[in-house]
C-alpha cells in the first residue's frame, strides 16, 4: 500500500526543535489538489481515501493536514464523518473540562490559560479510551497555545532501566475526585457534570464496568481509584508505549521551568505554589501514583517530564489544521495560551485497555 505524500514541518513552522523534530507528518492540502476545493470535493477526497488515511494515522501515529480551505467545526465534522469514523458524541467521563460543540465535535480543554497540560493521552484513567482524538484550528491563539505530539515508543525507550523496570511491574493507580457540588476552579468537575446524569445507579453501572473502586462521602462527593498499566505494546506494530500523565507538582513545575521565558517571574511562582497546594490535598482531582500507591518521586516525575520534551514535535496551528493522533502511539499537551484560540477536538473508535492487555502483553 502506497501511503500518503507526507512531509515534515519546516524549521519556521515549529516553536521548538527536538530530536523528532524531522518526522514526516504533514500532508499539505496543495500536494493533494485540495487547497482551494469545495466542501463537497474535500468530503469526496477523503472518503475514497478514508481507509489509506486511517491505515496511516495508526502506522505513522499522526497526520496532520494543513491549508485545507475549511474554517467551521461543523465542516471538520463532516470531514471526520468522511472517514468514517465511530465518533463521540459526548466527554462522558472525561477529566478535561470541555463543551460541545456541535454534535460530534467539543472544545478544546477549557482548562486555565497559563497552564500547560503535560504529556498525556486522552482518557488515560480509564480502561475504555478513544483510539483516534482529532484536532481542528478555527482560531490560532494570538501567542503559544501549541499542541504538542509525543511519540510515546519513544519516550519509552528514553527512560532508565530502573524507572522502566518499575512502571512495567507495577502499573499506574488513578485516584479521581469528582465534587458534588460546582467549584470555582474549572476543571474541578462534579461527577454530575462529568457522567451528565443525577442518578448514582447510572455512574455506579459505568464505574464497575470500567472495574474502578468508588465511594461518596457524606459531602456527595465521589473518589475513584483504578489501577492500570503503564506501558501498553502497539496491536499494529508490536511497540512498547508509555500511557501515562503524571499530574503532580513537581511534574507541572518542571514544565513551567521548562517554558519559563513565556512567564512573567511573578506569575511563575503564583502558578508553583498553586499546583504544590493541589497536589498536597486530599481531595485534589486527580493524582497518578505507582500501582503500589507510592507517589512518584521529583527525580521519576523529571526524568518523563526531560524524555518527553526530547520526543516531542511543538508547532504553532495556522487556521484550518486538521490532526489527527493514534491515542496508543502517539500523546498529546497543551502549552500556555494567549487568547483568543479556537481550537476544536473530536475522540473516536473506542477500545478497551483489558483487551490489548489479553492480545499483546506487554515485555
Amino acid at each position: 500500500m502506497n501511503l500518503l505524500s507526507t512531509e515534515s514541518l519546516r524549521d519556521d513552522e515549529q516553536s521548538v526543535l527536538s530530536k523528532i523534530s524531522g518526522k514526516s507528518f504533514v500532508v499539505r492540502a496543495k500536494s493533494i489538489g485540495l487547497e482551494r476545493a469545495s466542501l463537497g470535493d474535500i468530503r469526496a477526497h477523503f472518503r475514497a481515501h478514508a481507509d489509506r488515511i486511517k491505515r496511516q494515522v495508526r502506522e505513522q501515529g499522526v497526520l496532520l493536514f494543513r491549508g485545507l480551505p475549511v474554517s467551521q467545526p461543523e465542516e471538520y465534522e463532516q470531514i471526520l464523518e468522511s472517514l468514517d469514523y465511530d465518533l463521540y458524541r459526548s466527554n462522558y467521563g472525561g477529566a478535561s473540562p470541555r463543551s460541545n460543540v456541535t454534535g460530534k465535535t467539543f472544545v478544546s480543554t477549557e482548562a486555565p490559560s497559563p497552564f500547560i497540560i503535560g504529556v498525556h493521552t486522552e482518557f488515560c484513567y480509564q480502561t475504555t479510551r478513544p483510539g483516534m482524538i482529532s484536532f481542528f484550528c478555527v482560531t490560532p491563539a494570538a501567542g503559544f497555545g501549541e499542541t504538542p505530539l509525543f511519540d510515546l515508543h519513544g519516550l519509552w525507550n528514553d527512560l532508565g532501566e530502573p524507572l522502566r523496570n518499575k512502571l512495567q511491574t507495577d502499573g499506574l493507580l488513578y485516584k479521581r475526585v469528582f465534587f458534588g457540588k460546582k467549584s470555582l476552579i474549572n476543571f474541578h468537575k462534579t461527577w454530575q457534570d462529568t457522567f451528565e446524569t443525577r442518578d448514582k445507579e447510572v455512574v455506579r453501572k459505568f464505574l464497575e464496568a470500567e472495574g474502578m473502586r468508588y465511594a461518596w462521602d457524606a459531602s456527595d462527593n465521589l473518589s475513584t481509584e483504578l489501577k492500570l498499566p503503564a506501558v501498553l505494546n502497539d496491536p499494529l506494530s508490536g511497540l512498547p508505549c508509555i500511557s501515562i500523565t503524571t499530574f503532580n507538582a513537581d511534574s507541572f513545575i518542571h514544565n513551567f521551568r521548562h517554558f519559563k521565558e513565556r512567564y512573567h517571574p511573578v506569575l511563575r511562582k503564583m502558578l508553583e505554589w498553586f499546583v504544590t497546594f493541589e497536589y498536597n490535598r486530599k481531595n485534589s482531582f486527580l493524582k497518578v501514583l505507582h500501582g503500589c500507591g507510592r507517589r512518584f518521586t521529583r527525580e521519576e516525575s523529571v526524568e518523563i517530564q526531560r524524555a518527553a520534551w526530547a520526543n516531542a514535535i511543538i508547532f504553532p496551528w495556522q487556521t484550518g489544521d486538521l490532526l489527527l493522533i493514534d491515542n496508543i502511539r502517539f500523546g498529546h499537551a497543551r502549552l500556555n495560551v494567549r487568547k483568543p484560540r479556537r481550537l476544536i477536538a473530536a475522540m473516536a473508535d473506542p477500545y478497551d485497555v483489558r483487551s490489548i492487555m489479553r492480545a499483546a502483553p506487554a515485555h
